[in-house]
């Protein structure tokens, strides 16, 4: 997910620069607005990137397309349905967001879908990708892998440009046009969007092999793997060692140790969680070892959780302590035997299935007695249920989409080992999408 740490946010209702109540502004911009899956963004700095948008938008469900309207400091964002658009507009007419001291508006845009002008383009072997919201480093080794998919890579160039931009030539125009078709507003990895179009360019020049650039014509690895799911080999110089986080901005009135074991135990095992006395909206986790750290880091920061989207960076401490005085308080608690731990077995099967927060989630260990009203009148409590299914004839597991990200993580950290007709639910986050029509 993007970093937001630059990012201010203030309450609805507070005044603008201008004196303006935001929470007459937003009333009065949302009059006779019919509901589209499209947003429209105001008022942005003139240097605001596509992938800060991204970033912002993504918490609340697939970004299709996005278009920045240059000169007039407007965007459109368009969503995957009507449902993620909804939750994005109300999310940031109750909190204000701000980049680079401007407050952004949204509202629905009267389009329905985004008509992006289009370029006469021409297929050629070379094609331009442009990699939205890379948490992690992406070198050249790496493209390499991903991109030998669809075929043979001669060579791979990284752009200075904004943003993160690569040239990939292959040895013909069929291989490129594979490459276009698959990866073209598809994720490289969880929460990492590309858009590929044809280059006008008839050649790549490397003169000298570094690492922005290389011919791989003569110095090509010898192994080629397919996408990966959580690219194992990303990683961040401060994730080498330490295996404790910090997350802040957190509801100080809604959280426990065993409500952030258990949100952060989707991604990895916890053992200790401690909430400071002193800043209650603050708390440290610590985890098995930095991997699983990392993976919650990458998946968790910026992730909306009862209203507030949640800030997750390392933490300075290298564990986290429990002293004496500790041991009995409500703050802090030690989750090492934990039963709950979902990836104690090196080959768990767990690790096969990580993905960010979705509206969609997982619900294992049914009872096959349990019907389908039960379970959508139970998370019916987080939120509004629009989608259901039994995934096997069984009835042991089943796909849930709640209308929003956060709804779905409230439903998560509430239900997941709740007692169900004398079974625990075990609850994750899906790959998986449902429509309303499955409701």
């Amino acid at each position: 997910m993007a970093d937001t740490g630059n990012f201010k946010r203030s309450k609805y209702g507070e005044k603008s620069r201008s004196g303006e109540s935001i929470a007459k502004k937003s009333r009065v911009e949302d009059i006779n607005l019919i509901p589209t899956k499209t947003v429209h963004v105001r008022n942005l700095p003139i240097d605001c990137i596509e992938q800060e948008l991204f970033g912002i938008a993504s918490l609340f469900g697939r970004v299709t397309r996005l278009l920045i309207l240059k000169n007039k400091s407007q965007a459109l964002i368009q969503m995957q349905d009507q449902a993620s658009a909804s939750s994005l507009i109300q999310h940031y007419q109750k909190t204000i967001l701000t980049i680079r001291g401007k407050n952004l508006y949204f509202q629905f845009s009267k389009r329905e879908e985004i008509e992006i002008p289009t370029v006469d383009e021409q297929p050629n072997s070379i094609i331009l990708v442009t990699i939205y919201n890379s948490t992690f480093n992406i070198d050249i080794d790496l493209l390499y892998k991903v991109f030998s998919k669809f075929g043979t890579v001669e060579k791979i160039v990284i752009s200075s440009k904004a943003g993160f931009q690569v040239f990939v030539q292959y040895d013909c125009i069929e291989y490129a046009t594979e490459a276009k078709n698959q990866l073209d507003g598809n994720y490289l990895y969880p929460g990492c969007l590309t858009k590929v179009i044809y280059s006008s360019y008839p050649d790549l020049t490397v003169t000298q092999n570094n690492d922005k650039k290389r011919d791989f014509r003569n110095s090509a690895p010898k192994t080629v793997v397919v996408i990966p799911q959580i690219p194992a080999n990303f990683s961040s110089p401060k994730s080498q060692s330490n295996s404790v986080l910090i997350a802040s901005n957190l509801p100080e009135d809604r959280i426990s140790p065993d409500i952030l074991f258990t949100l952060f135990g989707v991604y990895g095992d916890v053992i200790r969680v401690k909430i400071l006395h002193s800043k209650r909206h603050t708390a440290l986790i610590q985890f098995t070892n930095p991997q699983q750290a990392e993976t919650s880091l990458f998946n968790l920061n910026a992730c909306p959780f009862y209203g507030q989207a949640i800030r997750v960076n390392y933490s300075k401490n290298s564990s986290v302590s429990i002293n004496r005085n500790e041991q009995e308080s409500t703050l802090t608690k030690d989750y090492t035997n934990s039963p709950l731990h979902r990836y104690k077995f090196a080959q768990s099967r767990n690790f096969q299935h990580i993905v960010p927060p979705s509206p969609v989630l997982h619900v294992s260990s049914i009872n096959i007695s349990t019907t389908e009203e039960q379970i959508k009148e139970l998370f019916s409590e987080y939120g509004t249920v629009i989608g259901f299914r039994f995934i096997q004839s069984e009835k042991k597991m089943a796909l849930i989409n709640l209308q929003t990200i956060s709804e779905a993580v409230e439903a998560l950290v509430a239900l997941h080992n709740y007692l169900l007709d004398g079974f625990n639910l075990r609850i994750s986050f899906a790959k998986s999408a449902l429509t309303k029509s499955t409701a």
